[in-house]
C-alpha cells in the first residue's frame, strides 16, 4: 500500500467533504503498516471572529471525537482501503495539530499578552498583591486546542501561560488562576480590546 497515495486521496476527500486537512503518519511502536490519524486545525477557519471563519469547518470540530473518527473511517471505505489488512490504525482517536499560520490569531495573542503585562505593571489589584514586584514577562508557554467536546462545552483554544517570578519563594500561580485576579483582569481587557470568547488562558507556573 502506497501511504503517500493514500494520504493524497484522504486529504482531498476530507477537504471536499469537511474542509479539513487529515493525514496518516507511521506508528513508532506497532510495526509496519500501522498508522496514526492526524488532523490539522487552522485557527483562522475555526475562530468565529476571524475574517476567514468557516461555519462548516467549525461544525466539524464541534462534535464528539468518536463521531469525527467515524467520519474519517468513511473516507477509507470510500477509497477502498481495508484498515484491517492493507493498513492498520494504532488506536481509535485523532491526534490534533494546530497551525499557527493565522494573522488573526497571532495578532490577537500578541495584543492580549501586551495588555496582560500592562495590567500587572499597573498594580490595579495592589490591595491584595503588588504584582509588579512579584512577576513580569507573561507569555505563552504552549497552546492547547480543546475540541471534540459536546454541545454544553463548545470547542475553544487554551493559551497556557508562564511568567518570570521576581520572588521565587512565593508561588502566586493559584492567585492568577482565581477569580480574585481573573475578574478584574477581564474587566480591564474589555476596555482595551475585543476579547475572543473562543480563546481562553490559564497560568501554568513560572520560570
Amino acid at each position: 500500500m502506497d501511504i503517500n497515495r493514500v494520504n493524497r486521496v484522504l486529504d482531498l476527500y476530507m477537504r471536499e467533504m469537511y474542509g479539513v486537512d487529515a493525514y496518516l503518519t507511521p506508528s513508532r511502536y506497532w510495526g509496519k503498516n500501522t498508522y496514526l490519524i492526524n488532523v490539522l486545525l487552522f485557527p483562522s477557519k475555526f475562530l468565529k471572529n476571524s475574517p476567514d471563519f468557516s461555519q462548516k469547518y467549525y461544525d466539524f470540530f464541534s462534535r464528539g471525537e468518536r463521531e469525527v473518527f467515524q467520519d474519517i473511517l468513511k473516507a477509507f471505505r470510500y477509497l477502498g482501503v481495508n484498515i484491517r489488512s492493507e493498513i492498520k490504525l494504532e488506536d481509535d482517536y485523532v491526534r490534533l495539530h494546530m497551525s499557527l499560520d493565522s494573522d488573526y490569531f497571532k495578532d490577537y495573542v500578541k495584543e492580549l499578552m501586551g495588555h496582560i503585562n500592562d495590567f500587572i505593571e499597573s498594580d490595579i489589584i495592589e490591595d491584595f498583591y503588588t504584582l509588579s514586584k512579584r512577576m513580569s514577562n507573561v507569555r505563552v508557554e504552549r497552546i492547547d486546542p480543546v475540541i471534540f467536546v459536546n454541545e454544553f462545552n463548545p470547542p475553544y483554544i487554551s493559551l497556557r501561560l508562564t511568567y518570570d517570578s521576581l520572588n521565587d519563594s512565593v508561588d502566586i500561580t493559584s492567585l492568577l488562576n482565581s477569580e480574585l485576579f481573573r475578574e478584574p483582569l477581564k474587566n480591564y481587557l474589555e476596555t482595551k480590546m475585543n476579547l475572543d470568547p473562543q480563546i481562553d488562558y490559564w497560568f501554568e507556573g513560572f520560570n
